[in-house]
């Protein structure tokens, strides 16, 4: 009963980080490929294929993941 209730609360709490994750990242702008020169935050985030192998008990990387670079905006 305690694992069951455990486990619930683990994926209603993951479902809660996956909303805040994604919708920070959709205030983040979107940039072709960040200036490492300035100062600031950049992010690298890769997106896998559906059927990459990562999924799988492979554990390995077998697509050509789609990577997005944002930056966090300058604040005053």
């Amino acid at each position: 009963m305690i694992n069951r209730r455990r486990a619930a609360a683990g994926i209603v709490r993951k479902q809660h980080e996956d909303v805040f994750y994604n919708s920070y990242l959709a205030h983040l702008p979107k940039v072709d490929f960040p200036d490492t020169s300035k100062p600031g935050v950049s992010y690298a985030i890769f997106f896998h294929d559906d059927w990459c192998a990562i999924y799988t008990d492979a554990r390995t990387c077998s697509c050509d993941p789609d990577v997005e670079y944002r930056i966090d905006p300058t604040r005053s």
